[in-house]
């Protein structure tokens, strides 16, 4: 009798889980729809950039123009990130002695 309470709780909860991401899903798809720019070109332009493909830095915004933060290209850490992270990872696990 247990085991049956059991298999009905997790088939109940699983029914209400289940409709609320049913429910979530649709919503956000018909959203998503109805907002979308609709366009390839667009959208392929927008993931570039998201990338880091093509970089722009505004020195405008800021006081001194040599502490700009850099990017290689195609990178999605700035330059000065992730020398400190292979600082860090370098004191955290050091190189083999062969090395």
């Amino acid at each position: 009798m247990d085991g049956s309470k059991r298999v009905g709780f997790f088939l109940l909860v699983l029914f209400f889980a289940g409709s609320v991401v049913l429910m979530a899903a649709r919503e956000l798809r018909d959203h998503g729809i109805r907002q979308g720019a609709g366009s390839p070109t667009t959208t392929r332009r927008l993931i570039q950039q998201l990338r880091g493909e093509y970089i722009a830095n505004s020195t405008t915004e800021y006081a001194a123009t040599d502490s700009v933060p850099q990017r290689s290209r195609g990178g999605i850490l700035q330059d000065k990130d992730r020398a400190t992270l292979n600082s860090l990872l370098k004191q955290v696990a050091p190189a083999p002695e062969g090395e």
